[in-house]
């Protein structure tokens, strides 16, 4: 099943929230206040803007537990808005010309999702308070159209709906015929006529707008958020517009706004820090605790399955070892016996591994830290200490542990793998075969996805390093050091952007993260600041271990340019070796 099809921008509003699962994220993105929300591709941006979304919020049955002081009004990106201005530029039309059609096509798809909202808001009065402001609301429609330059034939939502419509298909119509015709043909007096909104300010008429039906229906101070999604594909003049419009202490309409990490709106940051009362929700989770939580929720909610484990197993490496220690006795021992590398690391450290595993003592934090990397490589060695061929490995990647922490907390790559499996019969476990089958299915098509990824001008990002070429790299170079090199007790398995890495590469990176591919590991960073990663530390992302044959621990990290080029030397030592990195238990 394609992770497209659990795309929240596709799913009917009651399938939305009749499925959510609340979190300190939702709950930090649902303040009564300015936001911006970052966070890769899949990872949740819509559905919470879509849960705040007045027709969806109204469906979830908590909604009244939250204190929510607006009505919300989603707003869906549209590549339209920036291929019009590509488009008329290539024919040689003034720039902030054809910046003001992309502006003009965005306002009027903003006015017509807030007439929609308006409409909506109305549903929940009763009628007896609508007959008896009927008045009110048909003078508030008519100012609304007076604000908007509309001359419908009557006065109705719909009507006015329709009016909007039609002006956005004219503005089209009269794009493509510049576009097809040249510069030449744009005339002054057609433009002003077909992009009538061209030099409206967004938030002034937003706010008169939702002023006069505010007042129709004896609400003056109610308030309104703008939900602007997928943001990072709007052209840069439309995102400068929208935050300018934060910068305002007046909230009659607060704006909360959905973008990946990098692109050109890092460009932006200046205008951020002038924002007042505005605060950054950046998607992505720190621990495994965090996603766990999340995720054992979410199949709750979707599946009616309170306990995961249940369905679908314990992942046989994946629990502390503390919990068979017969097991990882029987593994440590399997390894000693055939990598002579692993036999010297334990004669030289004096580990009695018998003797550790069978006692009732405490598990030393030496052997908790290197039984993921024995268990790994013993599966990977034959008899004779060399490398098997490529297998599945369901002991690693199946079960309720290994699925929730390869999906990154990730609901559209969860569900995809989740959903198929959980339709058959619910009162059998599903067998690891199964659940390796639907990991290796959907890993495959996220692989796909990113072998596709386009190099120039991604969300404002361009290179010509491929970007599954680069994370396929990275992946071998710790696959080699996991399998194939002496055993390691302080194997690296993140990198270090260092000065030495060209910005190509960065930039490469920069797509990779707005995918979801790369994960950042530990950095004080922040959002406004990640127009360079120099310094920044990031591993692979789960979602790709089944892929490259990786376990799923996050430790220690090593330069990049060391795995671009072994043999050249960074500029600086920019190499952590730092064991107690929230991240390095993810699993364990």
């Amino acid at each position: 099943m394609k992770l497209e099809a659990f795309n929240a921008k596709h799913l009917k509003s009651e399938d939305i929230a009749g499925s959510f699962v609340s979190s300190k994220l939702f709950l930090e993105t649902a303040k009564n206040e300015h936001t911006i929300l970052v966070g890769p591709r899949g990872s949740g941006k819509t559905t919470f803007l879509r849960m705040l979304s007045i027709n969806t919020l109204s469906k979830w049955d908590k909604a009244k537990e939250l204190d929510i002081e607006y009505d919300g009004i989603y707003v869906p990106g549209d590549l339209v808005w920036g291929e019009m201005i590509k488009s008329l530029d290539e024919v040689g039309l003034k720039s902030e010309i054809s910046e003001s059609f992309a502006y003009s096509a965005f306002f009027t798809h903003v006015m017509l999702n807030t007439l929609e909202t308006i409409e909506h808001s109305l549903s929940r009065f009763n009628k007896e308070f609508l007959e008896k402001r009927s008045k009110e609301v048909n003078q508030s429609l008519v100012e609304i159209c007076e604000l908007l330059k509309l001359k419908p034939e009557k006065i109705s939502f719909s009507r006015l709906r329709h009016e909007l419509i039609l002006k956005l298909n004219q503005l089209g119509e009269y794009s493509r015929k510049i576009s097809l015709l040249g510069s030449s043909s744009f005339d002054d007096s057609e433009f002003q006529d077909k992009a009538p909104y061209a030099f409206k300010d967004l938030k002034i008429s937003l706010e008169s707008v939702l002023s006069s039906i505010d007042r129709a229906l004896e609400r003056p101070n109610h308030r309104w958020a703008l939900l602007l999604d997928e943001f990072e594909i709007a052209p840069k003049n439309l995102l400068d517009k929208v935050l300018s419009s934060m910068r305002s202490s007046a909230q009659k309409v607060i704006f909360k706004v959905a973008l990946v990490p990098c692109g050109f709106h890092q460009e932006v940051k200046t205008v951020t820090s002038a924002i007042n009362d505005y605060s950054i929700v950046e998607l992505w989770y720190v621990t495994k605790g965090e996603s766990n939580e999340f995720c054992t929720n979410l199949v709750a909610s979707k599946f009616g399955i309170s306990n995961p484990v249940e369905k679908l197993g314990s992942t046989k490496f994946g629990s502390r070892v503390t919990t068979n220690p017969n097991l990882w006795c029987e593994v440590f021992e399997e390894l000693f016996n055939k990598d002579d590398s692993f036999k010297t690391f334990i004669l030289s450290k004096k580990i009695n591994f018998k003797e550790i595993f069978l006692s009732s003592e405490a598990t030393p934090s030496l052997i908790r830290k290197i039984s993921p990397i024995v268990a790994f490589r013993n599966a990977f060695l034959n008899k004779n200490g060399k490398r098997k061929g490529r297998r599945a490995l369901p002991e690693f990647y199946s079960g309720w542990e290994a699925i929730s922490t390869i999906s990154e907390g990730n609901p559209r790559w969860l569900l995809s793998v989740l959903s198929p499996l959980m339709s058959n019969d619910q009162s059998s476990r599903i067998n690891y075969s199964a659940q390796m089958s639907k990991v290796d299915n959907s890993t495959n098509s996220y692989a796909a996805m990113l072998k596709t990824l386009p190099l120039s001008n991604n969300m404002g990002l361009t290179t010509k390093q491929p970007i599954y070429d680069l994370l396929e790299l990275i992946g071998k170079y710790f696959n080699q050091r996991l399998i194939d090199l002496p055993f390691n007790s302080t194997l690296k398995t993140a990198f270090t952007v260092d000065q030495a890495v060209t910005k190509d590469i960065e930039a490469a990176l920069m797509i990779a993260w707005n995918y979801g591919a790369i994960v950042s590991v530990g950095s004080e960073n922040t959002f406004g600041s990640y127009d360079s990663l120099q310094g920044m530390r990031f591993r692979l992302s789960y979602l790709l271990s089944p892929k490259f044959e990786l376990n799923l621990t996050t430790n220690s990290t090593v330069n990049l340019s060391a795995i671009l080029n072994p043999g050249l030397k960074a500029k600086k030592d920019l190499i952590y070796d730092n064991i107690d990195d929230p991240q390095q238990d993810m699993f364990l």
